[in-house]
C-alpha cells in the first residue's frame, strides 16, 4: 500500500511510479507544482541518470507503441515552424516577390547556409532554430528558385532580367 503525496490517502499503486491516488490529485500537483522550472529540470535529469536503463526502455517502448502519433506531430510542428519562419521574414520572396508557401525558403543573406544547417540541422530543426532564437537578423525569405539561383550561379535571374532590359 502506498500513500497519495497530494491528499495522503492509501491506495494501491499500478507500478512503482505511481504516487497519485486519482487523477484529480494527480492535476492538481501538477497545478500547483513549484514555479521554477529550472530545479524541475535538474531534478528531472537527475532521476534519468539514476535510473538510466529503466529510463531508456521505458521511452523506447513508448516511441514504438506511438510512433505514427509522433510523426504526426512533428511533421505539425514542422509546418507550424516554417511557415512562422516565413511570415516573420516578410511572407514572399525577396527577389520576385513569389508569395505561394510550397515554393518559399528561408535564405542565408551573407550565405554560409551549409555550413549552419549542419550545425542545427536540417528542415524543421532549422525552423525551429529560428524560432527558438526569436528569429535573428540575417535571414530572408526567397522562392526556391532565387534561392537556387543566388546559390549556384551568384545572382538571381529576376534581376538579371531587369538589369538587361535597361
Amino acid at each position: 500500500m502506498a500513500h497519495c503525496k497530494v491528499c495522503g490517502e492509501g491506495f494501491e499503486p499500478k507500478h512503482k511510479l505511481h504516487i497519485y491516488c486519482k487523477e484529480t490529485c494527480r492535476e492538481k500537483a501538477y497545478r500547483d507544482r513549484p514555479k521554477n522550472k529550472k530545479k524541475i529540470r535538474e531534478s528531472i535529469k537527475r532521476w534519468e541518470q539514476k535510473n538510466r536503463k529503466h529510463y531508456l526502455a521505458v521511452k523506447k517502448a513508448y516511441r514504438d507503441k506511438n510512433r505514427d502519433r509522433l510523426n504526426k506531430k512533428r511533421s505539425e510542428y514542422g509546418k507550424k515552424c516554417r511557415l512562422e519562419a516565413i511570415a516573420y521574414y516578410g511572407g514572399k520572396c525577396a527577389c520576385c516577390g513569389e508569395i505561394i508557401e510550397e515554393f518559399l525558403t528561408i535564405d542565408h543573406i551573407k550565405g554560409g547556409g551549409t555550413q549552419h544547417r549542419k550545425k542545427v540541422g536540417n528542415g524543421w530543426a532549422f525552423h525551429a532554430w529560428l524560432k527558438r532564437n526569436d528569429y535573428p537578423k540575417g535571414y530572408r525569405v526567397l522562392c526556391w528558385n532565387c534561392n537556387c539561383s543566388r546559390g549556384a550561379y551568384g545572382y538571381c535571374p529576376h534581376k538579371k532580367k531587369k538589369e538587361d532590359l535597361r
